[in-house]
C-alpha cells in the first residue's frame, strides 16, 4: 500500500506542477526536440522511442504551453483512485487496452460505484509508464492523438479531483489509469484492499 501512496503522490505532484506552471516544462520539451532523429526520439541510457508524429507533436505542445495560463491544483480523491484501480487491474488481468472494461463498463459506470456524479469526469490511460513527470509529459505531447484529448483532460479547468490506478500489463508491462472529476459526492466508505505490487 505504501508503494501505491508514493505512486499516487508522484502523479498528483506532476499534474499540479504542469497545471500551475506549464511554462516550466518548455525547456524539457525543447531538449527533447533536439533529440529527435526523424520520428525517433533518441534517449540517453534508455532505448530509442519511435513516435507517430515526430517533432511536429513536440513543437505543437511547446506552442500550447507558451499560451497556457496557470490553473488550480487537483486534489487526490480516494473514490477516483478506487475507480481508476478497478480499471487498471481489469485491463491488466484481461490484456486489454482502452476505456471500456471487460464487462463493458464505462468510466461513468466505474465512478458511480463510489460516487454520485453531478459534475464532469474524464480519463487518461498511459502504458509502459515511468515516473509522474514522464507520464504527464507524454500525455501533454499526445503523440498520434489528433484531438489532443489527453492534454485537454490535464488542462481542463473544470476538473478539481484526480484518482490514480496502477497495474501490471502482460503486453505493455504496466499501465496507469488517471481519472478526473468535479461535482462528485462519495457514496460512503467503500474501502478495499489494493494490491501491494504492480
Amino acid at each position: 500500500m505504501e508503494s501505491y501512496k508514493k505512486f499516487w503522490k508522484d502523479h498528483l505532484d506532476a499534474h499540479n506542477k504542469m497545471r500551475t506552471d506549464p511554462k516550466s516544462f518548455i525547456p524539457v520539451l525543447e531538449e527533447r526536440l533536439g533529440n529527435m532523429k526523424g520520428k525517433t526520439l533518441v534517449r540517453k541510457g534508455k532505448p530509442d522511442l519511435m513516435t507517430k508524429e515526430g517533432a511536429k507533436a513536440i513543437k505543437e505542445a511547446i506552442s500550447f504551453l507558451k499560451k497556457q495560463k496557470a490553473l488550480g491544483k487537483l486534489k487526490l480523491s480516494k473514490e477516483l483512485c478506487y475507480a481508476a484501480q478497478d480499471h487498471a487491474q481489469d485491463s491488466g488481468d484481461n490484456d486489454m487496452r482502452g476505456h471500456k472494461g471487460s464487462d463493458g463498463c464505462t468510466l461513468t459506470d466505474r465512478v458511480k460505484r463510489y460516487c454520485k456524479v453531478s459534475g464532469c469526469i474524464g480519463e487518461n490511460i498511459s502504458y509502459r509508464v515511468g515516473n509522474g513527470m514522464e507520464t504527464v509529459l507524454r500525455l501533454v505531447v499526445d503523440d498520434g492523438v489528433a484531438s489532443r484529448g489527453h492534454r485537454n483532460n490535464i488542462f481542463n479547468s473544470s476538473f478539481e479531483l484526480i484518482g490514480v490506478g496502477l497495474y501490471k500489463h502482460p503486453t505493455w508491462d504496466n499501465l496507469v489509469v488517471l481519472d478526473y472529476g468535479a461535482g462528485l459526492t462519495p457514496l460512503g466508505d467503500k474501502s478495499k484492499k489494493l494490491p501491494s505490487k504492480s
